[in-house]
């Protein structure tokens, strides 16, 4: 009898994982500011603007499907690239130098047409060139719910999908940031 009561109990533990599991594709994102480290390791006066947390969703490719997933956004004044991070490690994927990466998007369920979907293939990172970053800043700005998905069409076929709703900070994060700097400079010139 204990062993039934046992088993049923891992069970029900079992079954309570797999739910909160389910649920992690959706989140709250905070946006926080971070500054660009020199060679030594100190701050630079440049910033950026990236997610507190990592977004969790799922990828695909030929040897796995729905796996673990990790992604940090990072925003700067005129562009927005992604670091994918496989299985939710700590290393972030490489694309390969010819692989043709895309980024599909959804704004509250409508399909997000961007100037440019093709995304530039960095070191670390997959980013969007300068007008589609806007596009999709402005967008991240106004709030909602985000559903993104990037395809890779290359040597191996994959696709990396994730799920945000966006808070309120960005907009006034990237205000201050970004758009003030902007104003200052301006003034400074007369």
């Amino acid at each position: 009898m204990k062993q039934l009561s046992l088993i049923l109990l891992i069970l029900f533990l079992s079954c309570d994982n797999n739910k909160k599991h389910e649920n992690k594709s959706i989140q709250n994102v905070e946006w926080i500011k971070g500054n660009f480290t020199d060679d030594f390791g100190d701050n630079t006066s440049e910033v950026f603007i990236t997610t507190k947390k990592s977004i969790l969703g799922k990828f695909s490719n030929s040897a796995t499907t729905n796996s673990d997933l990790k992604v940090k956004v990072f925003i700067e004044k005129n562009s927005l690239w992604f670091r994918i991070y496989k299985y939710e490690g700590d290393t972030p994927f490489r694309p390969l130098k010819y692989d043709k990466h895309f980024l599909l998007a959804k704004m509250n369920g409508n399909k997000v047409d961007l100037e440019n979907n093709s995304l530039l293939n960095y070191k670390d990172a997959l980013g969007l060139n300068k007008a589609s970053s806007k596009q999709l800043i402005d967008m991240l700005s106004s709030g909602g719910n985000f559903q993104f998905v990037i395809k890779n069409q290359g040597s191996t076929d994959a696709s990396y999908n994730f799920t945000i709703e966006v808070s309120k900070g960005l907009s006034e994060l990237y205000y201050n940031e970004f758009i003030l700097d902007i104003i200052d400079d301006d003034l400074e010139l007369y």
